[in-house]
């Protein structure tokens, strides 16, 4: 299990989410196409919705950064949550670490709350 999409998957479902990917290549355009900058949607019985960004740890800010500025999100934040998962493989160790930061987003801001994996 090497991407980060992956590794993410993995921690959703152990903790009893249903979740899928939602990005996917588009081989005609040659890109990346993925789901207003999120490459997973969660439901929890209890936890409700959530949209996934996947990322390196080093790349969290810019993916944040990046998914304040989509309209569509400011909507999705209204019923559902935002979450960008940010992997880091230790220098030591074989076990990837897990950073989670919540974007929360209104009309007029947008606020990032740091989570505990």
């Amino acid at each position: 299990m090497k991407a980060p999409t992956q590794r993410s998957l993995k921690y959703l479902r152990d903790r009893g989410y249903y979740a899928a990917v939602v990005e996917h290549w588009n081989p005609h355009a040659k890109v990346r196409q993925d789901l207003w900058a999120c490459d997973i949607i969660a439901e929890h019985p209890t936890h409700g919705l959530a949209l996934i960004q996947t990322t390196t740890r080093g790349n969290m800010n810019a993916r944040l950064a990046k998914m304040s500025q989509r309209p569509e999100l400011r909507v999705w934040c209204k019923w559902g949550k935002l979450y960008v998962h940010g992997w880091l493989k230790p220098k030591v160790g074989p076990y990837w670490t897990l950073a989670i930061g919540q974007l929360i987003l209104t009309q007029r801001s947008a606020k990032v709350v740091e989570v505990k994996a």
